[in-house]
């Protein structure tokens, strides 16, 4: 009796460790549900749905956003519902995407017309959200867009965002740039980030110009082709400080006179030149353009055809003077990297103040440049 209980005990203890093993058995096989998974069949089930389906769409938006997070697909339709609700405003939610997810987005649209789409998704499948590019996700809010699109008046935020959505990323560009959107909340914003950018970074200018002497200049020079170099930086939110030189060719200079040794001679300058620092504070004139007060200090020169030691072929006589500007300049971005403007300023050089120079040159001239930002 003793062993039939001993036996019934081990069948029975076998038959539930059996039990407990194949259950732990299911849980070590059962498949985690990450993001990329999720995401994947998010989007996948979402383009079944009609846009109008919003408790079910809500529903998955919830579960792929608890597991992943806010992304671009994710608010790309939400904002879909809010305008196909008629709930659209310049709320958090529509900046965030201007900000953080349009960039996204565009960079998408761009990568899936590429032949090698299938690639440039497997070597980015994160930064595009798990969800493929040329996927029924894609076509389905394209389609939505493009249906909404037909609805909304021309000149609102709506407007913009369907002819975003849509894929049409050069009428967007095109339409937010006109007049009609002057107050618009999707086009200011875009236009103030554009801004930001612009005045924020740090550039090097290339100029190329024209010096142009005035008053007791005028007789000994002539207008002359100028070259010069800026780096800046800024010192404050509206204020950037630069520092470079500006270099001019003398043409057709007449002779001047200089003392050299004790005694007046006459010389001509084939060169001079300006460094020193700038210093603008820029507003925002339109969408895409600052206009700019600038000031400028720094150390002149007029390089001389006289040498100062007849076996130094590399010492001149120079006359040296402060060089003062103030001018005013316009600026307009052309592409992400690359701005172009251009700078009228007057010149305030007081050569006489170097006791070298004999003749009476002024005290001022104008420069008109052309300005390449980089």
């Amino acid at each position: 009796m003793k062993s039939l209980f001993i036996l019934s005990f081990f069948m029975v203890s076998s038959f539930a460790y059996s039990q407990n093993d194949s259950l732990l058995i299911k849980r070590l096989n059962r498949p985690v549900q990450d993001c990329k998974t999720i995401a994947y069949n998010s989007q996948a089930i979402l383009s079944g749905y009609s846009i109008s389906e919003t408790d079910s769409i809500n529903q998955i938006l919830t579960i792929w956003e608890n597991r992943c997070g806010i992304n671009e697909p994710i608010l790309r339709l939400k904002i879909l519902q809010h305008i196909h609700s008629k709930a659209f405003a310049g709320t958090a939610l529509y900046q965030r995407y201007l900000d953080d997810f349009a960039s996204t987005f565009k960079n998408r649209i761009a990568a899936s017309r590429e032949s090698d789409y299938h690639k440039t998704f497997e070597y980015n499948n994160i930064y595009f959200d798990y969800v493929p590019l040329q996927s029924k996700f894609d076509k389905w809010t394209k389609t939505i867009a493009q249906n909404l699109l037909k609805k909304q008046q021309k000149g609102t935020s709506e407007y913009l965002f369907c002819l975003l959505l849509s894929e049409e990323i050069e009428k967007f560009e095109a339409e937010r740039k006109l007049k009609a959107y002057k107050d618009n909340f999707v086009a200011t914003h875009i236009s103030d980030k554009e801004y930001d950018v612009l005045k924020d970074e740090v550039k090097i200018n290339f100029i190329i110009g024209a010096w142009i002497p005035l008053g007791k200049l005028k007789p000994t020079f002539t207008t002359s082709p100028l070259l010069g170099f800026h780096s800046g930086f800024n010192f404050s939110n509206s204020v950037k400080i630069e520092i470079g030189a500006e270099f001019r060719l003398h043409i057709d200079n007449k002779p001047f006179q200089i003392e050299a040794e004790g005694t007046a001679t006459e010389v001509k300058s084939k060169v001079g030149f300006v460094v020193g620092f700038w210093f603008s504070k820029e507003f925002k004139l339109k969408r895409n353009m600052l206009l700019g007060m600038v000031g400028g200090i720094g150390i002149g020169i007029l390089d001389t055809d006289l040498k100062k030691n007849s076996n130094d072929d590399s010492n001149n006589y120079a006359i040296e003077t402060a060089d003062f500007s103030l001018g005013v300049n316009v600026r307009r971005r052309i592409s992400r990297s690359i701005d172009i403007g251009l700078n009228l300023s007057y010149h305030y050089a007081p050569y006489n103040w170097d006791s070298q120079l004999v003749s009476n040159l002024g005290n001022q001239y104008l420069s008109l440049s052309l300005i390449l930002g980089y």
